[in-house]
């Protein structure tokens, strides 16, 4: 999984933002959930005549993944710095945070231990992936950016349609909540005291058309 930098402002409100001490943790408990080994026997239980070799390539692909959790909430964490992001990207986010927390989702971790963070994962790696085109004012600088390459195997280990499923799901939030929350003018405005009016006059000239 390769890495990449992304451009512009958020150091102060990353710097400051308690969600960076939620990740921390996040980070330390996923850590020996993550490593190859662990993941190899737990795959290993739904293959078991499965080589031990293909079985630990398989682990590193699903551990990168898992390991990319943290590094993508902290990725959309630096793009609600923005103003105009807050509350689309919130509303939005939020949304993902329920599928995640939820533990019945398509792929409950209560039947499959840690791979049942596979699901969530790809829903984070995602979401976080379509962010530059939904607000491209607000790319920002200094945090890393996870490129993931093994779609295709995800999709091959998933029950079918999961990752189609989740693909349209993260497109759909954001389409929604861009809609709802995203008349950036409106927002801005508002930030400033400008007052929001409703064109009364427009709309009874309207009626005598």
């Amino acid at each position: 999984m390769a890495t990449n930098s992304v451009t512009t402002p958020a150091v102060i409100f990353l710097e400051t933002n308690p969600i960076n001490i939620m990740i921390e943790y996040l980070e330390a408990g996923l850590k020996p959930e993550t490593t190859n080994r662990h993941l190899g026997q737990l795959l290993s239980q739904h293959a078991p005549s499965a080589s031990e070799q293909s079985l630990e390539q398989l682990a590193k692909i699903v551990a990168d993944l898992l390991d990319s959790i943290p590094r993508n909430i902290r990725l959309i964490n630096a793009y609600q710095a923005h103003p105009l992001c807050r509350k689309p990207l919130g509303y939005a986010f939020g949304q993902v945070l329920v599928y995640c927390f939820d533990e019945n989702d398509l792929l409950p971790e209560q039947q499959f231990g840690t791979l049942g963070l596979i699901d969530d994962a790809y829903l984070l790696h995602v979401f976080s992936r379509l962010l530059p085109l939904y607000f491209p004012y607000a790319v920002p600088a200094n945090v890393e950016s996870t490129e993931f390459e093994f779609r295709e195997v995800l999709d091959r280990l998933l029950p079918a349609g999961v990752l189609d499923a989740l693909d349209k799901t993260a497109r759909s939030l954001l389409e929604i909540s861009v809609a709802l929350f995203g008349n950036a003018l409106i927002e801005e405005n508002s930030n400033k005291g400008y007052p929001i009016s409703l064109n009364v006059q427009g709309a009874v000239d309207s009626l005598k058309s």
